[in-house]
């Protein structure tokens, strides 16, 4: 079944993920603490501010040779989504933008960031509203990070493009290597023909 990119649960492996994720921007914002430039924050597809682990909270197996009720009950894990993560890395960004296709989870951020300066949180498709942010970060005052990480095939060229043409933005891409390949292999088993090393651009 399609995962609904409105679902506020992640796998298990999301958590390191986002932990690798949280020590990038903690390095990043460290390393350019002393620098002039105004630090810029992209995430893409930026999901909710908590989720759930899926898997967690069910109850694990009894023992039948111990008695361990209350190790039978599994408690539910939550994690913090990368929203959450680049607004508390210390040496923050100075501007945060933010697009997600839903409307709810937009709201939620809106209102957990609405303490924060310079927080942009916007409804629908990443690409156009990043092609359109582009030109306005190509600065030589600006540095900053994108952190991609689509919901399936979401992510288009063209703003990897619009990206990597301000010269001024580090790319993060969580990249479903796995999926591509598995829809890029027609009925028959053979490979499709676009599918090019340069097409391949891993975190």
């Amino acid at each position: 079944m399609k995962k609904d990119h409105r679902e506020n649960t992640v796998g298990r492996w999301a958590t390191k993920k986002l932990d690798a994720l949280e020590a990038y921007l903690n390095f990043y914002g460290t390393a350019l603490s002393k620098q002039p430039f105004e630090r810029v924050y992209i995430d893409a597809f930026a999901g909710a501010c908590v989720a759930k682990v899926r898997g967690s909270g069910v109850a694990a197996e009894a023992s039948p040779f111990f008695e361990e009720p209350d190790d039978s009950e599994a408690q539910e894990e939550f994690i913090f989504g990368s929203p959450i993560r680049a607004l508390s890395v210390p040496n923050s960004f100075h501007r945060l933008y933010f697009f997600d296709l839903d409307e709810t989870r937009a709201d939620r951020l809106r209102t957990t960031a609405s303490r924060r300066s310079g927080v942009t949180v916007q409804v629908g498709d990443c690409n156009p509203l990043i092609r359109n942010l582009a030109p306005s970060l190509k600065t030589r005052t600006i540095r900053g990070v994108a952190f991609l990480d689509p919901y399936g095939a979401h992510l288009e060229w063209a703003t990897l493009e619009a990206l990597a043409d301000t010269g001024t933005m580090e790319v993060v891409i969580n990249f479903p290597l796995a999926m591509a390949i598995n829809r890029l292999i027609t009925r028959s088993g053979q490979g499709c023909s676009t599918l090019t090393p340069g097409n391949l651009i891993l975190a």
